[in-house]
């Protein structure tokens, strides 16, 4: 009688699908960002929290905000772009006033 030898297969890994949810729990956000840093700009503002909290806590938080902004330098380079914006909207704003005044007043030419 003959013998037969069996060969052992090899085992191999099984592969496991996690499902993720499309979004993070604000909890799960912070973990990742402390373990794994930021990669927003640094001029982000960040998450507001504090929906609903006390009027007197927000205007401290704002206060310490703008005090870091200001020791930091960015706050004054941030008003400076602001005012350039604005500065470039009231432009736009006048050459298209005189645009629309000026085809009010000119009667239409005739061909």
């Amino acid at each position: 009688m003959a013998t037969e030898k069996k060969h052992a297969k090899p085992k191999t890994a099984r592969a496991v699908t996690v499902t993720l949810e499309p979004t993070l729990s604000a909890l799960e956000e912070r973990v990742l960002r402390a373990k794994h840093g930021s990669c927003v700009p640094a001029h982000f503002p960040l998450a507001q929290k504090d929906e609903g909290a006390d009027p007197a806590v927000k205007a401290k938080v704002r206060a310490i905000e703008q005090l870091a902004l200001a020791r930091s330098g960015r706050l004054a380079e941030m008003r400076a772009e602001l005012e350039a914006e604005e500065r470039e909207l009231a432009s736009q704003e006048t050459t298209k006033s005189k645009i629309v005044s000026a085809l009010r007043v000119s009667p239409p030419k005739e061909p």
